[in-house]
């Protein structure tokens, strides 16, 4: 593996721009001073690096030794393994990783009220999500200059901006905190940057180049999908896979994800109860739809989760679950949902699992004060077995 340490250091140098962009963004940031809470921070359209942050000949080094391996299939699974290798050990500068974690911290404080509890750790999907973004920018400015270029350039572009993206979903399966914050970033700025550019999306030969990276970006973000349906307007929403959920176990579960769980249930009840058929009602219909899914271990945080996001709606507005219950869809999802509050109380949770139990018992106390979460639990029992003492007996439909 002779070269493989000089190829860690180019790496490393090649990551530098993201210092450097994270800390200019921070000083922009702190700039705003006293801008209002609940502040959707759009980063500067400007690529403070400017230049383009190119990782692909640094990362396809594949060590002479190996390349007289003949078997095509295994010398593949060996340059995976050794870019992995190469984007795991060098693909986490310290200092960038501090940089970012500051960055998410900064973004989340406009958003939310944050507490002691509340980590911004990110991993190294955050450095390759910056890195698209730099890109993205570079692509925006040299667009602007000279938007006449020839299918190869703009391939060329377009493949810088998806490329680290990609790498990210492979290498960094995994997610912390401040990567969900980071994410929405990108995505917002990206998504703002091409609105400038292409003149509302109504410039339709540019919107055809830069809409997909647009896609690209929102897609991987599990914040913006929730949240921000109205912004992507109609013109992207049908394309945003609310079948993938990255790194939403991390969401429910983590202790330290604290901030992610208030700015869903305050910001995204928010806009259900101004517009219960709007793009928000179809996210969280998306979103109660995902949480059965979650594996074993999660249940007692998913329960949690969904008895907050219900016990803010009713707060809201204490007649939307019955506005919402006389649409057939979101019936059926609560239907499918409800059953993993109704028998929270069958179930032992281990030592470990218990504040989340004792959480769930005071919101549930909360939660059956209100009428419309009683009548709901009413309309669970239809149909329901219930057990006698003789004999398991269903609920007449006509009680």
């Amino acid at each position: 593996m002779a070269g493989l340490a000089d190829r860690f250091r180019t790496f490393q140098h090649d990551l530098a721009p993201v210092a450097t962009c994270a800390e200019a963004w921070l000083g922009a940031i702190r700039a705003l001073g006293h801008a209002p809470k609940s502040t959707r921070l759009v980063l500067p359209a400007r690529n403070p690096a400017g230049q383009w942050v190119r990782l692909e000949e640094t990362l396809s080094w594949f060590p002479d030794s190996l390349m007289n391996v003949r078997d095509a299939a295994l010398q593949q699974s060996l340059r995976v393994r050794c870019r992995q290798l190469m984007t795991s050990t060098a693909g986490t500068p310290p200092e960038c990783m501090r940089k970012l974690s500051e960055l998410a911290a900064e973004v989340a404080s406009f958003r939310v009220l944050l507490t002691a509890a509340d980590s911004f750790e990110v991993t190294g999907r955050s450095v390759l999500t910056m890195v698209a973004l730099i890109n993205g920018l570079q692509f925006l400015n040299e667009w602007k200059q000279q938007p006449a270029q020839n299918r190869k350039t703009i391939q060329g572009w377009t493949n810088a901006v998806r490329w680290p993206l990609r790498l990210g979903d492979t290498d960094f399966p995994d997610h912390r905190p401040g990567d969900f914050w980071l994410a929405d970033l990108a995505a917002r700025t990206f998504r703002e940057g091409t609105r400038a550019l292409t003149q509302n999306f109504q410039h339709q030969a540019s919107v055809k180049i830069l809409g997909p990276l647009v896609l690209e970006f929102a897609t991987r973000s599990t914040l913006h999908k929730l949240l921000e349906g109205e912004s992507l307007g109609k013109l992207f929403l049908p394309h945003l896979k609310y079948d993938e959920w990255p790194g939403f176990e991390t969401i429910v579960e983590d202790s330290a994800a604290n901030s992610l769980r208030r700015v869903i249930a305050t910001e995204l009840v928010g806009q259900v109860v101004e517009r219960p058929d709007g793009p928000s009602g179809v996210a969280l219909l998306r979103l109660l739809g995902r949480l059965p899914q979650l594996p074993p271990r999660s249940i007692w945080a998913s329960r949690l989760f969904l008895a907050e996001l219900l016990w803010e709606l009713l707060e809201g507005d204490p007649q939307l679950l019955k506005k919402l219950l006389a649409n057939q869809q979101v019936t059926t999802a609560l239907f499918q949902v409800m059953p993993m509050l109704r028998d929270w109380k069958l179930d032992d949770p281990t030592p470990e699992q218990m504040p989340l139990r004792n959480r769930l018992a005071d919101v549930m106390a909360c939660l059956e004060s209100y009428e419309q979460f009683r009548h709901l639990q009413t309309l669970m029992d239809v149909g329901r077995p219930v057990t006698t003492s003789r004999r398991e007996a269903a609920v007449p439909l006509n009680s």
